[in-house]
């Protein structure tokens, strides 16, 4: 256990949050997403995330491991992330605890712990499937990590999931209904929300350039846009300009994480523009319940996912993301600033229910009870 680190005393239940080395402050989404639960749980039960810090920090639902000192190599990082947690969990967890992991890396590392310590401390071992690795392998070694990830499901005892769509996958390959825990990605509630702009009409994308985001189609998309409304423009917050790229786009490159927020605002229309695929039907990208705690309205391709999260009414969604497709929602959607409106109010009013607040309160009533609270 590193000398900097302190631990903190037990109390009677806690969740304790390991994954894939994660990093403070936050660079990834998925990091964003794990801190947000880690701070949301600390508000209900003792919680605690082990992540390297680049910065002291006294927040506390972290367990800082300085970052300065991290062994060199991806293997030993992990490793050494493993142990430290591993000291802490032997040393101070209290009986009824869970330990959340996210990663098959560290779930690998975890097993020899679990099968031999896991019962004696009275853990109840998550394995966090907020994505799976067999459906976005493409290449042999890819659906080798997939396969031992489908192992792993029977090694812990809850997986934890996205959604409704996500859980019935799970099912499908043989988890048992009553060990899957839906537990959404989440936003904080907003203070401010978005408002109608009289200035050009300004889209916002918010992702990065692979294919499974549909960027391609979008960009496709904005040179129809153009011929009939000029004045349009689209931001696409995330990645490098891309060569090529219409003349109405506009790339403000990578924004952090505290600062999306203006975006979010500045625009008009939300536009998520994923393929169908075996992977994007099932996984929330976290960006859409961000847009919709703003008020934000909201375009995005029909997908299982999409629609669980936004339900019917909420927003425009579209068959497919090809770009004629989207282009003819994307003008008539502008050609109807009231229902813009009616969008972003129905959308903000349905994100409750995405709050970090919401989701933790449900997720704690599941594993610990409802009356559980620090």
């Amino acid at each position: 256990m590193s000398a900097e680190h302190t631990p903190r005393p037990a109390r009677e239940t806690s969740v304790v949050f390991l994954c894939d080395t994660l990093e403070m402050p936050p660079r990834t989404g998925y990091q964003i997403h794990v801190t947000s639960l880690a701070r949301a749980f600390e508000r209900r039960v003792p919680a605690l995330a082990f992540a390297w810090a680049a910065e002291e920090t006294s927040a506390p639902w972290l367990a800082p491991l300085p970052a300065a000192r991290a062994p060199r190599g991806r293997l030993a990082r992990k490793r050494r992330y493993v142990q430290d947690a591993v000291a802490w969990i032997e040393a101070h967890a209290a009986p009824g605890s869970v330990l959340w992991v996210r990663g098959y890396s560290t779930a690998l590392l975890l097993l020899p712990f679990l099968s031999t310590r896991r019962e004696k401390l009275g853990l109840t071992a998550l394995y966090d499937a907020s994505s799976f690795e067999m459906l976005e392998a493409g290449t042999l070694a890819g659906r080798a990590r997939g396969l031992m990830e489908e192992k792993l499901w029977g090694a812990f005892d809850r997986v934890r999931t996205l959604s409704a769509p996500m859980r019935d996958y799970l099912v499908g390959k043989g988890v048992a209904a009553e060990r899957v825990l839906v537990v959404p990605v989440g936003s904080e509630r907003r203070e401010v929300a978005w408002g109608p702009h009289d200035a050009p009409p300004r889209l916002l994308y918010v992702g990065g350039a692979a294919d499974y985001q549909g960027l391609a189609a979008l960009m496709g998309a904005m040179e129809i846009v153009a011929r009939e409304r000029p004045d349009a423009r689209l931001s696409v917050v995330g990645p490098d300009p891309v060569p090529g790229a219409p003349s109405n786009v506009e790339f403000p490159g990578r924004v952090p994480h505290d600062r999306v927020a203006s975006f979010y605002l500045a625009h008009d229309l939300f536009v998520l523009p994923r393929p169908r695929t075996p992977l994007t039907d099932l996984v929330v990208p976290m960006k859409l319940p961000e847009a919709m705690s703003f008020g934000m309205p909201i375009l995005a391709t029909d997908l299982g996912s999409v629609r669980w999260v936004l339900g019917g009414e909420e927003a425009q969604l579209v068959a497919d993301n090809e770009p004629e497709t989207l282009a003819r929602a994307v003008l008539g959607a502008l050609a109807d600033p009231a229902r813009l409106a009616a969008w972003g109010a129905a959308a903000r009013a349905r994100s409750e229910r995405f709050s970090w607040d919401a989701i933790a309160d449900q997720a704690v009533r599941e594993l610990f009870g409802s009356e559980v609270r620090s």
